[in-house]
């Protein structure tokens, strides 16, 4: 064993060695932009280098290729039949080749990448490197990139040991560690991601060594082998039926009958419109503009249906967040910067964050790159507020346009960021602050705070002054956009919309009626208008009904926990009720062909069971993982048998023997004379 790891380390260590002079630039090349950045204040959010978007992508693209590459090499220089013929032959069993060869190989992955990374983030948690906040859960999209590569490592492996085509079944453990890699940027806690990562490495791994013990086919692996083998061709073939139904749905049923949708509009002159679109098959779309009378508008005013000038007039619209209680999925991801800090200005030489676990703004000075101080409901401090200060002003929400404004559970502060004040100008005691959003003019003049509670909206002037206050009830189960602002023109006139959510045919039935409430300077009272609810249609669209076929039964009644929503009363039963039909419809197929090539009643059983569960792509893989050998009539009881066993399985007989050609050099066993 020690043997086969050291041979292994010494032949793969000039790709390591390759693999770190390539990290090395990329993490230099990084480092320049960043420093440049810093030079000429070109600031945005991701001032963290551990948290930016760039910089994980980049190492979760070098560590998926090479981990990928590093087990593809470690199999495919072997692959030579003499070589891996005396590689088995060694005084190993196939499962001692198999560790070894996997314990070098992730040696070498864990030092390169592993130890650069490490130093990095070592020395982003130095003080005086990086002028951002820093907390060690920051880490964690690196270490998930860093992970997820192993993944990459065992599909490597696996793609250079199945005995299959390079353009069919070959490369779909590839897709598969794709596939973990898109569960992992859509994980809202690294945990979830880690469950991704750890599923991946599992099956991945098990179809890794049940190919080690079979030579790369699919006979004589083990029973955990071939469940693994078969996992990684049905997740790999599960996006690539869905692309293939995509493509088909768009060449032949391009002139279907489209779906149809309304929702409200608002234009830049704060007038609302009844927009009714209409997709014509798959590309274009009609629109039917009405007024809150019914009439239709003039195209005129609005242009044409062009969508670029529809888009010119209608007013710019933006979502107010509200926290969730139904939501599991948290308020932003791990791998968001926004989940720890967000960036607040740059005033007097000092880039000032909000640090969310810390409930106040912290200061970074930006040419020692050191920590400043904290500004919070407390005023101004030089070190970060005690457990015992923050456990009363912790922000449960905190959602802010341009930064004038701090707020905490029960109250709102105006900061100064010159003289480092905080001033209390709005207090709630019977209700929790939800949001708050600072509304400017010309997109510098301070002119409101929108203020967001569990049961009433506020507007205050920067005095503090109360402008304008009405009822609003929190929505309390899953909701979208319930909350919105339109920006009007002037600059200073805004219009805000309660209860308000995208309006689709979906079977959410009816939308709830509407609150628009129009405010500016110089207008007066607000006034407040509500809209009539918005019929659905309890139909699913044409295109989730056709697409659903190609989908795994699975998959579609797990969709629900993917997207945060409660389960199981959210799951799409139209849509999880056309994937059964279609995935019973290959049951009969699977049936045939099992006892077709005389399957055991277990298998076809099993079998059945997998196609039920996954549908077409589970179809594909039972017909990719299976060597399906060639059948040659019995001389006996003519009846097509299975070449690959010894009798028939019909009437028993065995092979007759084959007939004599003048070269044999061997005469029959008994023939000999003594």
């Amino acid at each position: 064993m020690k043997a086969l790891i050291r041979k292994e380390m010494r032949e793969n260590l000039k790709v390591t060695l390759v693999g770190l002079a390539v990290l090395l630039l990329l993490i230099l090349v990084t480092y320049r932009n960043y420093a440049w950045t810093l030079k000429n204040q070109f600031f945005a959010q991701d001032m963290q280098p551990l948290m930016g978007n760039g910089v994980v992508s980049m190492l979760s693209f070098f560590c998926a290729i090479f981990g990928g590459l590093l087990g593809w090499l470690q199999v495919w220089n072997e692959r030579h039949r003499d070589l891996w013929a005396f590689l088995i032959h060694r005084p190993l069993t196939r499962t001692q080749i198999f560790f070894g060869k996997t314990f070098a190989g992730l040696l070498l992955y864990l030092l390169m990448p592993g130890l650069p990374l490490l130093v990095c983030i070592l020395w982003v948690a130095i003080p005086g490197h990086v002028p951002a906040p820093f907390e060690w859960a920051m880490a964690l999209p690196i270490a998930a990139a860093f992970l997820g590569g192993i993944v990459y490592y065992f599909a490597g492996m696996l793609t250079g040991l199945r005995q299959a085509r390079w353009y069919a079944s070959r490369c779909l453990g590839l897709v598969m560690a794709i596939l973990v890699s898109i569960g992992v940027m859509n994980s809202f806690e690294f945990w979830h991601g880690l469950i991704c990562i750890a599923a991946g490495i599992v099956i991945l791994g098990t179809a890794v060594w049940g190919a080690f013990r079979s030579d790369g086919c699919y006979e004589g692996q083990p029973v955990s082998g071939k469940a693994a083998l078969t996992t990684v061709l049905g997740a790999g073939l599960a996006p690539i039926v869905f692309i293939v139904m995509l493509l088909a749905i768009e060449v032949a049923f391009r002139g279907i009958r489209g779906d149809e949708w309304s929702r409200y509009v608002m234009t830049k002159g704060g007038a609302i419109w009844n927009v009714t679109s209409k997709s014509d098959g798959r590309s274009n779309v009609r629109r039917l503009v009405v007024d809150l009378d019914h009439q239709p508008i003039p195209e005129g005013k609005t242009g044409g249906l062009d969508q670029s000038e529809w888009q010119r007039g209608e007013a710019t619209t933006s979502s107010i967040h509200l926290p969730s209680p139904y939501s599991w999925r948290g308020s932003e991801s791990f791998l968001r910067s926004y989940r720890f800090f967000t960036l607040w200005r740059v005033s007097s030489g000092t880039i000032w964050y909000y640090w969310r676990s810390q409930g106040c703004l912290v200061g970074y000075d930006l040419t020692t790159r050191r920590f400043v101080g904290s500004l919070g409901p407390n005023g101004f401090s030089q070190t970060l507020p005690s457990a015992a200060d923050n456990s009363h002003h912790s922000v449960e929400q905190s959602w802010l346009s341009s930064g004038h404004t701090l707020a905490t559970s029960n109250a709102v502060y105006e900061v100064n960021l010159d003289r480092r004040v905080a001033r209390r100008i709005f207090t709630s005691d019977s209700e929790r602050i939800l949001a708050v959003m600072d509304l400017e003019k010309n997109g510098a003049d301070w002119i409101y705070t929108l203020i967001v509670g569990e049961h009433s909206i506020v507007l205050l002037d920067p005095q503090g002054t109360l402008v304008w206050k009405q009822p609003f009830q929190a929505p309390s189960g899953w909701f979208e956009d319930r909350l919105k602002l339109s920006s009007l023109e002037p600059a200073d006139q805004y219009a805000i919309w309660a209860s308000e959510i995208v309006r689709t045919n979906s079977p959410a039935g009816a939308s709830p009626p509407v609150l628009v409430t129009w405010f500016g300077s110089g207008q007066g009272a607000p006034q407040s208008v509500e809209l009539p609810a918005l019929a659905q249609s309890h139909e699913w669209p044409t295109l989730q009904k056709l697409l659903s076929a190609s989908v795994p039964p699975v998959f579609v009644a797990m969709t629900p926990l993917l997207d945060g929503h409660p389960w199981p009363s959210t799951i799409p039963k139209e849509l999880l009720r056309i994937s059964l039909i279609v995935a019973l419809a290959c049951v009969p197929v699977v049936w045939w062909l099992g006892r077709r090539y005389h399957f055991s009643f277990v298998a076809q059983v099993s079998w059945v069971g997998f196609i039920v569960l996954t549908g077409i792509p589970g179809l594909l893989a039972f017909l990719s993982v299976q060597e399906w050998p060639a059948r040659e009539s019995c001389p006996q009881c003519r009846k097509p048998r299975l070449v690959d066993r010894e009798h028939c399985e019909h009437c028993g007989a065995e092979f007759p023997p084959p007939e004599k050609t003048g070269t044999e050099i061997f005469e029959p066993a008994g023939t000999a004379q003594a």
